[in-house]
């Protein structure tokens, strides 16, 4: 029997099955109701976001929409949040994949993690004033 290839098959299959897998389409995202998670964060947590928010500003990255009362701060360029908060980025993680492995999920984040292959793409702070709004109401990220 001795070749020991089966662990690779079995990877691979689980790959192409996972590929597989039917992604919401942007209608039926859109219909989702959000799954709040109350308390996730301690007051700590929130102020060593809004430290690394204030970094992002001094060192002047790419701030949108900053009209209209709302500004947006991309907390991953070049790994800040990554470097500097890695407890906090597996914490959001692992909220992720418990609320999409929960009955209002879609169950598409368990294996890929349990892979060590979810990754965040876009970590992002967003900041609003009263009365504030993204400035194109049909504003929608996807992709």
């Amino acid at each position: 029997m001795g070749c020991g290839g089966s662990g690779q098959l079995t990877a691979a299959v689980k790959d192409e099955q996972m590929q597989q897998q039917r992604l919401p389409s942007i209608g039926e995202g859109q219909q989702t109701r959000p799954i709040l998670v109350h308390s996730l964060l301690v007051e700590e947590e929130i102020q060593h976001i809004k430290s690394l928010s204030a970094e992002v500003s001094r060192r002047n990255q790419k701030i949108h929409c900053m009209r209209s009362g709302w500004s947006t701060r991309y907390l991953h360029v070049d790994g800040l949040f990554q470097r500097k908060a890695p407890a906090l980025l597996q914490k959001l993680i692992n909220a992720a994949v418990a609320a999409d492995a929960g009955p209002a999920g879609w169950k598409l984040l368990s294996q890929t993690h349990k892979r060590g292959r979810l990754n965040p793409r876009v970590i992002e702070h967003h900041s609003v004033t009263p009365g504030g709004a993204l400035s194109d109401k049909d504003h929608l990220d996807q992709g």
